[in-house]
């Protein structure tokens, strides 16, 4: 599966959810679509043009984080899609 990583943290900074989601734009539309609006933060990649530009017209606040300026991330000894959603969500 083609997927991107997510987590979900409460408005206290507590991680409530994490999982994949399917990167098309249908998977988008599937996941995102019933959420109430919600502040969105990925890093800059291959598909964040048109990702970004669904999550808007849905409604949501979109932050595009260029990962190389985030030190948390590009020098991590723990670099894992899943581990990197959750210091993007941060």
């Amino acid at each position: 599966m083609c997927g991107s990583h997510y987590c979900t943290l409460n408005e206290d900074g507590e991680v409530v959810d994490r999982g994949r989601f399917r990167t098309t734009p249908s998977g988008v539309e599937k996941w995102f679509t019933d959420l109430p609006r919600a502040r969105v933060a990925m890093e800059t990649g291959t598909h964040t043009i048109w990702i970004s530009e669904q999550l808007r017209e849905l409604g949501h606040e979109v932050i595009v984080a260029n990962v190389r300026e985030l030190r948390a991330i590009s020098r991590s000894d723990r670099k894992s899609d899943k581990v990197d959603a959750e210091k993007i969500a941060r």
